[in-house]
């Protein structure tokens, strides 16, 4: 369980991939999930085909 006081509830989707558990990812466009090498700058997503920077500072 995740303390509430660590959730960020935002009303805009976000510009870069957010990292669920490295290197799981998760698209900012279609919600879809992909694994790709720790430290990659961009991913361009399976499912929709757009590429977002990833956002590895909340990588634990």
């Amino acid at each position: 369980r995740i303390p509430k006081g660590d959730v960020e509830i935002r009303t805009e989707r976000p510009n870069a991939w957010s990292v669920v558990r490295e290197p799981h990812l998760v698209c900012p466009g279609c919600h879809a999930r992909a694994v790709i090498p720790e430290g990659q700058k961009n991913a361009k997503c399976g499912e929709c085909g757009r590429t977002f920077p990833v956002d590895w500072k909340d990588a634990g």
